[in-house]
């Protein structure tokens, strides 16, 4: 693994963001304000819609989570296709109570999942455009509207879903799906489809009347990955680099969902859990990432560097799939970093904190500190052999100048 300290990259910007789990005093403002939230997803009565502006996130409201799903029978409504002008009348109205607050809008989440939506493609499209004008007839024409928030990545669904857009003149400011990997499914894929769909979409010059400026993974982490710090690292490196706009980590349980719970990063009681841990340190980086390699795709590796100081964050998430070779326990970490700080400091401090691994859902208030010693870097580099890195764990490592 290797850092170079000088080499600044530009990213989009932190992939931090929630979903529900959000009320007038839970979490703690300093669970959350450590974070660094870009995006939050919800409804009001989930989520309140000024409190979570007041971290510096995006709102985007989600039309169907006020509408109804199947499971709770679309809150008496009925499903919206059967009667189209009941849904323009909602949406309207939903509009005009919404008009002097500053939040974005997501029309309907995860229309490919009967469990949220069991009319079909083509009813969906229909419903799709009508919430869209209205919106627009309501708000103006340059309001944030996006989707359609699927819940897996496919091309052939999406382009379905713009040409449509297309033929109906709708307005689609951000493009979304979600990226709730199952545990066979390889977390490189996440920046595979960003990739793939900035090419065929977002620099599609067809699509431009659209108004496409964003991508967003409105949902990301799979069931079995939300208590894994390691692959909490994997899933926002992956975001990043695939040059995501925004990001929503998802919830998978009534209890993550609450507003103690904080997604899942912390539990019932509030106390952070590994993956808390890895979502701060991530956090404290977005904002000056600097070029980092990892010659082991199951250790992501995320640097960032300011004048006096440097910060590298590490994660052992093994890789997945029925035919991959079941992974050693412990992964040996070397580190090598070059200028930023190192060319400055004759001596520097270096600090490394680890969070555990295994299932993850236990509490754990404080990292564990592993490495504290002070080193003379040797001509602008920085050799480390670190201590090894059990399965799904993270890790920080920091260097400062030495005081001594």
């Amino acid at each position: 693994m290797s850092a170079s300290l000088d080499e600044r990259v530009e990213t989009r910007g932190s992939m931090n963001g929630f979903i529900h789990s959000l009320d007038a005093t839970l979490p703690a403002d300093d669970k959350v304000v450590s974070l660094a939230p870009r995006l939050w997803r919800s409804e009001p009565m989930r989520a309140p819609i000024d409190r979570a502006i007041a971290f510096g996130a995006q709102y985007q409201l989600v039309l169907s989570d006020l509408w109804g799903y199947p499971q709770s029978d679309w809150n008496g409504r009925g499903p919206p296709w059967r009667d189209l002008a009941a849904w323009e009348g909602f949406v309207r109205d939903t509009a005009r109570a919404y008009r002097s607050r500053p939040v974005t809008w997501d029309i309907w989440n995860e229309p490919n999942d009967p469990g949220f939506w069991r009319g079909g493609q083509r009813r969906f499209l229909e419903v799709y455009s009508r919430a869209n004008r209205v919106l627009r007839e309501e708000l103006g024409p340059e309001i944030v509207i996006g989707g359609p928030s699927i819940s897996r990545y496919a091309p052939r669904w999406l382009a379905g879903f713009l040409d449509h857009c297309l033929a109906a003149d709708c307005r689609v400011s951000f493009l979304s799906w979600h990226e709730n990997l199952k545990p066979v499914d390889p977390l490189d894929s996440i920046s595979a489809h960003l990739t793939d769909a900035r090419r065929r979409f977002m620099e599609e010059p067809r699509y431009a009347p659209l108004g496409l400026r964003e991508i967003h993974i409105n949902e990301y982490v799979g069931k079995s990955d939300r208590h894994l710090a390691g692959e909490t690292v994997s899933y926002v490196d992956q975001l990043e680099r695939g040059g995501a706009d925004r990001a929503a980590h998802s919830c998978w349980s009534s209890q993550d969902c609450s507003p103690a719970s904080l997604d899942g990063l912390l539990t019932p009681g509030g106390v952070p859990r590994s993956v808390w841990w890895a979502h701060r340190w991530y956090a404290q980086g977005a904002k000056s990432r600097v070029r980092s390699e990892s010659s082991h795709t199951t250790v992501p590796v995320l640097a960032a560097a300011e004048p006096t100081r440097a910060q590298v964050l590490l994660g052992y998430a093994p890789r997945r799939g029925a035919l991959e070779p079941r992974a050693p326990s412990l992964k040996r970490v070397r580190l090598t970093l070059r200028g930023g700080v190192l060319r400055t400091a004759p001596r520097v401090h270096v600090r490394a904190e680890i969070v555990q691994g295994a299932s993850g859902e236990e509490p754990e208030p404080t990292p564990l500190l592993v490495v504290d010693r002070s080193l003379e870097p040797e001509k602008g580099t920085l050799r480390l052999k670190l201590p090894e890195l059990g399965l799904h764990e993270a890790m920080l490592v920091v260097v400062e100048p030495a005081e001594d």
